[in-house]
This record gives C-alpha cells, sequence and structure tokens, in this order.
C-alpha cells in the first residue's frame, strides 16, 4: 500500500466512523478476523488433503506409493507453516533492570499498573533513546502468549522531571489497560503482531513462507490502515487517562518538554555529537551527562 493510498483510506474511514461508529468497530474487527481465517484455512486444506491421502490409500486405491509420498510431503508444509507462524520474534534489547537496582522505580511501576489495570512485566530495559515504550513480543507467534517489556530510554530520565516521567508512563501503560476494554487491546496488539510476522518472513524467507507473505504483504498494511483511526483514538484515550491519573497540567508539560528537547537533540546535540566524533579519535566521556546538562528543565509550576 502506498502512503498516498494510506492517507486516503484513513480520510474516508475518519468520516465513517465517525457517523456509524458501531459498524466500523464491527468492521475492524471482521478484518481482524480474517487474517486468523486464513491461516486456518490454509492449515485445514493441507491437513483435509493429508487425511485424503491416506484414506486413499486405506480403501485400496491405485497408486498407494506416490499417494504415500504426497501424504508426508503434506505433514511436512503442514509442519514448516505452524513453524512459520510460530516464528519468534526477536524482543527488544537493553540494560535489564531488577527490582532491587530501582526499588523506588518498580513501586512507581507497580502503582501505575494497578491503577490501570495493565499486565505485568517480565522485563524493564534501559534503552538509549529519549522514549517508553511498552513492548508485547508473542512467544507464539500470531497465537499470542505475550511476554511484556517495559523499556525506559535513558535520555527521558535525565531530561524529565519525576511528575512528567510519571505522565510518560501512565500514557504508554494506557495502550494495555482495562480502559480500552478487551477489544481496543486485541486491535492494538493484532496491529502490531501481523507487521512483525509480515517482517520477520519478508526477512527470514523461509521456503514456506510463500504461502502467506503474499497475503500477508496485502493484509498487514490494509489492516493498519483500516484500524488507524481507531488506534489513534487509542492515542487520545491514553492521553485522557494519564491526564485523569497524574494531572492534566503535568500531562501538558510533559508532552511539551519532550517535543522540545526532541527538536533540540535533532538540531543540536547530536549534530554536534556527530561533529565531534569526526575530529576526535575517541569517543565523549559520559556525553548523557553532557545531555542532562544542557536539556534538563527544571518543573513547570501551573
Amino acid at each position: 500500500m502506498t502512503e498516498k493510498r494510506f492517507e486516503q483510506l484513513v480520510r474516508e474511514l475518519e468520516g465513517y466512523a465517525k457517523a456509524h461508529p458501531a459498524q466500523y468497530k464491527l468492521k475492524v474487527a471482521l478484518l481482524a478476523f480474517s487474517g486468523y481465517a486464513y491461516v486456518f484455512a490454509v492449515l485445514g486444506a493441507v491437513i483435509a488433503l493429508t487425511v485424503s491421502c491416506f484414506v486413499l490409500i486405506k480403501d485400496g486405491s491405485s497408486g498407494h506409493a506416490l499417494l504415500f509420498k504426497v501424504g508426508i510431503a503434506l505433514i511436512v508444509l503442514a509442519t514448516v507453516i505452524v513453524r512459520a507462524l510460530w516464528v519468534r520474534l526477536e524482543p527488544p534489547t537493553g540494560i535489564e533492570l531488577q527490582r532491587e537496582h530501582a526499588p523506588r522505580l518498580f513501586l512507581l511501576i507497580d502503582k501505575i499498573r494497578n491503577a490501570l489495570g495493565t499486565p505485568a512485566f517480565h522485563h524493564v530495559l534501559i534503552v538509549n533513546e529519549l522514549n517508553a515504550a511498552v513492548v508485547q513480543v508473542p512467544r507464539l507467534g500470531i497465537f499470542g502468549w505475550q511476554r511484556n517489556y517495559l523499556l525506559l530510554g535513558l535520555p527521558l530520565l535525565l531530561t524529565l522531571t519525576p511528575a512528567q516521567f510519571r505522565a510518560v508512563l501512565a500514557h504508554e501503560f494506557g495502550h494495555l489497560g482495562s480502559q480500552h476494554g478487551r477489544f481496543f487491546t486485541w486491535i492494538y496488539r493484532a496491529r502490531v503482531t501481523w507487521s512483525q510476522l509480515l517482517q520477520e518472513m519478508t526477512v527470514r524467507r523461509h521456503w514456506a513462507s510463500f504461502v502467506f507473505t503474499k497475503f500477508l504483504g496485502w493484509y498487514a498494511p490494509f489492516f493498519n490502515a483500516y484500524s488507524f483511526v481507531m488506534a489513534r483514538e487509542q492515542e487520545y484515550e491514553a492521553d485522557r487517562n494519564a491526564a485523569h491519573l497524574v494531572g492534566p497540567h503535568c500531562m501538558k508539560d510533559a508532552l511539551a518538554s519532550l517535543s522540545v528537547v526532541g527538536r533540540l537533540l535533532r538540531e543540536s546535540f547530536w549534530s554536534s555529537l556527530n561533529q565531534r566524533n569526526k575530529e576526535t579519535a575517541n569517543p565523549p566521556d559520559a556525553y548523557c551527562m553532557t545531555w542532562h546538562t544542557r536539556f534538563w528543565f527544571p518543573p513547570i509550576v501551573s
């Protein structure tokens, strides 16, 4: 799907979702189910053909050797298809924190998680980004069984005030909280999982992936576009939930700080650091502390 077609479809669906919210929700659900329906239809067809081969052999049909070979080949194909769908998605990387490393941080995580009904996190990682994110890695491919990761950017921790940091965490947690409802959470996970699966199959190019790559090449972008209006509403709802939890002024300050620091980071900090790396043989010492000195802002008093 081209970017132009994506934007056109989103514009069309914005009006439709506003005028017919129930119908739009139903169509998103049917589209989500259609992906799973295709997967199980392919598996069902392969299994049915396999069973047919061995039934014909049992009934004494001619060509026993050929039917047996075809049956074995179909069993192998079915096994490979299941393994392709059970593809192991690479988890995010970073420096893992344990509760004893930062007890106050984990108490904050527990407090926000309980308030928003978010599932427990299996891993909390420090990453080198001006961002915080909740990442779910399905252990069974499209079949789910999520392993939850909380990513905390060190630049984010060095930049925001504690109150602003709580606001950012509350927003990220809100995507997986009970406030969205099971349906919205399921759609959120499905969008991420199908896109990840398409990327993994495209990169690995497994010989049995041809059964799904063409379908996923159409389905994943289309489903992403069709559910985009709902995903954006989830972003707004996550903001509302975070503002309700930490206060609207705190949420406003956090969003403003991220916008300002993000621009300064792109236009000033990284460009000067890259230029310094070109001019000197050794990397700079403690550049994160330089970041903290240049970009930390005192709390905004409302």
